[in-house]
């Protein structure tokens, strides 16, 4: 059988799988409101299998090339109605009309275009990075994708859309009116923020397209939008706000107002919600913002290395002098036990009657005191079998042979024996007589093919 016949097989083989597949993603787009995360699962696990399924008529990187042409050719055939939709709807209609349209499509593309894209996670991490990491740079995440084809489709031959904006703005929009064109303009910057041309700033993009009232207006309905989440305190929609504003904003880096602003607010809200936790939650918390060492208000400011319970105990005096054992069993959520037992090994507190507190007197000559050390225990090292050892040393010599020769594509026979002792000299220095014996075994089961002039080439 020769090499178009195995990939008919393969395609065939594969046509059931990606059918299914292709049937839940139109179900997203579709129905996308009632799409909840148990179908997203579910999407995943159909992606994940397409992905791992291994048929020995076809290179394994095929199953992922195969759903990604399926999944573009899919936005393509759809948006390129939507855009046809589009052009037939909207000739002639007013400038507010053509704005609340678009947007009437864009919100539910661009939701689902993220339920795909947490479906796609494992495609993305490995077939697609893998792509990109070989040289494939016209292979793009399932969401960037979407966001480019839309903008090649459907934004980009619908020049009245800025047109419509430049109008709108032009006159004495109503505040139902400015929504809408905030909205069109967010989509506008998720889409440059996506497309192929990511070596010039996203400012600078907008700026070619947009005149500086359009951009101004963009700017303080981004503050005005700020300014009203801070007086509601509902963080729903902060990240996905902040997302477009930082795309568009570069100067909220260095800026003043914004960024002075968002940090006077945040800090004082972070550090409120980090006072009213308690016990572990509070360790966690202070853990998340330190990078050093945890240091204790001692005398001479001596650092603790301390495992979890001692540490969670030792930073509740960082907030009163003295506990009483319940006091203490009811702030680290822990029984009377545990308490007492991690007491034991904290030498710089003392009992005081009921009470609990700091000996101010404790003294040591070590800078670094070691309070809870734990004692290591000798365990006996398993000898592993001959056949098992040996059955390991050869899938990493058949990972190693297979990694080369992906890369590589063809290699002498004398080259790709040096390649592999390269790679694994450092784990188990193979013999090449093992080297040789595993590429045959490569070659029957088909990811090789031996070549008349003592060549290998990966199939």
């Amino acid at each position: 059988m020769n090499r178009n016949d195995r990939m008919n097989d393969y395609m065939v083989s594969m046509a059931d799988l990606s059918n299914n597949i292709l049937q839940v993603v139109s179900q997203i787009f579709d129905d996308n409101t009632s799409f909840d995360g148990q179908r997203i699962m579910h999407l995943y696990h159909l992606i994940y299998k397409q992905c791992t399924e291994r048929n020995w008529n076809a290179p394994a990187q095929n199953n992922g090339r195969t759903l990604y042409i399926f999944l573009t050719d899919f936005l393509k055939e759809r948006l390129q109605n939507l855009a046809m939709e589009i052009e037939n709807r909207f000739d002639g209609v007013k400038p507010i009309r053509l704005i609340s349209q678009y947007v009437e499509q864009w919100v539910p593309y661009q939701r689902s275009c993220e339920k795909l894209d947490l479906a796609c996670y494992h495609f993305n991490r490995n077939w697609v990075k893998q792509e990109r990491f070989k040289g494939d740079q016209e292979t793009y995440p399932i969401y960037r994708l979407a966001m480019m084809s839309w903008k090649k489709l459907v934004f980009e031959p619908s020049i009245t859309i800025l047109t419509a904006i430049r109008q709108i703005l032009s006159q004495m929009p109503r505040e139902d009116s400015k929504s809408l064109v905030y909205q069109v303009l967010q989509s506008i910057v998720e889409l440059y923020a996506n497309d192929e041309y990511q070596d010039v700033s996203l400012s600078s993009r907008i700026d070619k397209i947009f005149i500086d009232k359009v951009m101004d207006f963009y700017k303080s309905t981004t503050l005005h939008e700020f300014q009203k989440i801070l007086v509601s305190n509902d963080y729903t929609d902060f990240k996905h706000f902040l997302k477009y504003a930082c795309l568009a904003m570069p100067e909220i880096e260095n800026g003043k107002q914004f960024k002075a602003i968002l940090k006077r607010h945040l800090a004082a809200r972070l550090q409120q919600t980090i006072k009213s936790l308690s016990g572990k939650e509070y360790i966690k918390a202070i853990l998340g913002f330190r990078q050093g060492p945890l240091q204790q208000a001692l005398r001479e400011h001596k650092r603790l290395a301390d495992i979890v319970d001692e540490m969670a105990v030792l930073m509740l005096f960082n907030r009163h002098e003295r506990f009483t054992e319940q006091e203490l069993v009811t702030a680290l959520g822990v029984d009377l036990e545990t308490l007492q037992e991690a007491l034991k090994q904290i030498k710089i507190l003392v009992y005081s009657g009921p009470f609990i507190k700091v000996n101010m007197d404790f003294t040591n000559r070590k800078r670094r005191l070691i309070l809870n050390k734990r004692l290591l225990t000798k365990r006996r090292k398993i000898e592993e079998k001959g056949d098992d050892l040996k059955l390991r040393r050869d899938k990493q010599v058949d990972a190693a042979i297979v990694r080369i020769m992906k890369g590589k594509k063809e290699l002498e026979y004398s080259q790709l024996i040096s390649h592999v002792y390269e790679e694994l000299k450092d784990r188990i220095k193979p013999q090449v007589s093992s080297i040789k014996e595993r590429l045959d075994d490569l070659v029957k089961r088909e990811y090789l093919e031996r070549c008349d002039n003592n060549t290998y080439r990966y199939l």
